[in-house]
């Protein structure tokens, strides 16, 4: 499609090239990857990726497989597979659409079976001018040690789930944003609360012009 990536080519001359896009249910999404070690060599590597979506009032990607050709024996094999979920009606840390989960699980090609759960789980704002605004990601090595010392963080029953800055998610949350009324990231805290940082953000007076600057924005290391 128009404006689609086409290619990537690296300083050493190592070429990415997307030779396919999907064409039905989620549109314009690169479907099939080449790599090459130049950008007219044969390809050293070819990747598929393959969609499946759902529909609950919207089209999401409901999962992602990666697959890889080997060119040995004339074959494709399995890789890797994302599935997504979202919150639905009523739930406690997102609304409908909004992003839950990424489960990343890998192509066990002996047991001829899909193997691991490594999950990346989100939360949001949910308040009428904060509606969708990102609030908490935990990467999957946190999520697993949450779940290990605390149970399902998406258990509305569970009692050690909570979203105040006191409660124990609040230690295993590896990006947290807040927001200003105009939807910028005011504050980010990372990793814990081992990482923090203020965003304030002035526009000028002046108009807009070659020589005079517009927005300026200001991170504070606390």
């Amino acid at each position: 499609p128009q404006g689609g990536l086409y290619r990537w080519v690296q300083p050493g001359g190592a070429t990415i090239e997307v030779t396919a896009w999907t064409e039905t249910g989620i549109y314009g999404q690169v479907a099939e990857v080449l790599e090459k070690t130049t950008p007219t060599g044969q390809a050293h590597l070819k990747r598929a990726l393959t969609y499946v979506s759902t529909y609950d009032g919207r089209y999401h990607v409901q999962t992602l497989t990666l697959s890889q050709y080997d060119a040995n024996s004339s074959a494709w094999s399995d890789v890797r597979k994302l599935t997504y979920d979202y919150y639905g009606y009523n739930a406690s840390y997102g609304l409908p659409g909004d992003l839950k989960t990424i489960v990343t699980q890998q192509w066990d090609a002996t047991a001829e079976e899909w193997v691991g759960d490594d999950t990346n789980y989100f939360r949001y704002y949910t308040g009428t001018s904060t509606a969708h605004q990102l609030k908490r990601v935990v990467l999957p090595n946190a999520y697993a040690a949450f779940v290990a010392a605390y149970g399902d963080p998406d258990d509305p029953y569970n009692s050690n789930a909570g979203d105040g800055p006191s409660d124990p998610l609040a230690n295993y949350t590896c990006f947290y944003y807040e927001y200003d009324a105009d939807g910028r990231v005011t504050k980010r805290r990372g990793f814990g609360k081992s990482n923090e940082t203020e965003d304030a953000v002035t526009l000028s007076t002046h108009s807009r012009g070659v020589n005079s600057w517009y927005r300026k924005t200001v991170e504070t290391r606390l």
